[in-house]
């Protein structure tokens, strides 16, 4: 089997807006979101270019949402010798997103930080699970079609942002 190694990741998109119409005494009804991934290979089958992000609802799907995001994250990788079309969709459905996911992970957390929420920080994902799962109910892979919305656990979903005495350390 031909090893794979990362030439490069590097964020591709990041869109972070603060919903102003959001009323912190409501009860937010919960940030849903949903990953997207898509791969390509370059013709002589050596580089692999993987993209994993993430995006939430839009403030028409989810007004009572405290901040709407979308950001991608894109990693080239090379293999060390020619791939079949099977090892391919293997790679580019597991190896490559399970490799930029705590890319992903970390950058919103740090975004939603940096925004003065708590940082969002969204739950491991099992990749190869992934595929099993999808592979079993007849759907494409991760990389090949965009995955249904997932919501975080209400923990996450029921914090509020702090105020400027809370945020004070």
């Amino acid at each position: 089997m031909p090893s794979m190694s990362i030439v490069e990741v590097s964020l591709d998109r990041v869109t972070f807006q603060v919903n102003r119409k959001y009323k912190e005494e409501g009860k937010p009804r919960g940030l849903s979101y949903r990953l997207k991934a898509d791969s390509r290979i370059n013709r002589e089958r050596t580089r692999l270019i993987v993209s994993l992000g993430v995006e939430s609802s839009t403030s028409e799907e989810n007004p009572d949402c405290p901040f709407f995001f979308d950001l991608t994250v894109v990693g080239v990788f090379e293999f060390s010798e020619t791939v079949t079309e099977e090892l391919r969709k293997q790679y580019a459905a597991i190896n490559g997103p399970a490799i930029l996911f705590p890319y992903v992970r970390e950058t919103l957390a740090d975004i939603t930080r940096r925004a003065g929420f708590p940082p969002l920080l969204l739950p491991v994902m099992n990749f190869a699970r992934l595929a099993q799962t999808k592979a079993e109910k007849g759907q494409t892979s991760a990389a090949e079609k965009a995955t249904p919305r997932k919501r975080p656990s209400k923990k996450a979903t029921a914090r509020k942002r702090p105020t400027s005495a809370e945020s004070t350390e």
